[in-house]
């Protein structure tokens, strides 16, 4: 199976919404095959990416800002993950 396949059939199960793409990182896609809404974490220092339940931030859709009629939105956190805090001693908040 090449590649090409392998991405083709992903960007089709993300616009079936059985899965959803992820672009936390500028330079590579991921996809989740959690479809349901949540945030994600970027770990600035291992580079790993995780779940991250966001429920206090979540916001219903559909609303308004200013005349904008949002329908969805994607939650990216960037830091530092526990276990590198703890390596390296971050353990500050």
């Amino acid at each position: 199976m090449s590649l090409a396949t392998v991405y083709n059939t992903l960007e089709v199960l993300a616009r079936a919404g059985e899965l959803q793409e992820i672009r936390i990182k500028a330079d590579k896609r991921h996809f989740d095959p959690n479809p349901a809404p949540h945030g994600h974490f970027l770990c600035r220092i291992c580079g790993s990416i995780y779940d991250l339940d966001a429920a206090p931030l979540e916001i219903e859709t559909p609303f308004n800002i200013k005349g904008y009629l949002v329908e969805e939105y994607t939650l990216y956190f960037y830091g530092i993950c526990p276990r590198c805090r703890e390596r390296d001693g971050s353990k500050n908040q």
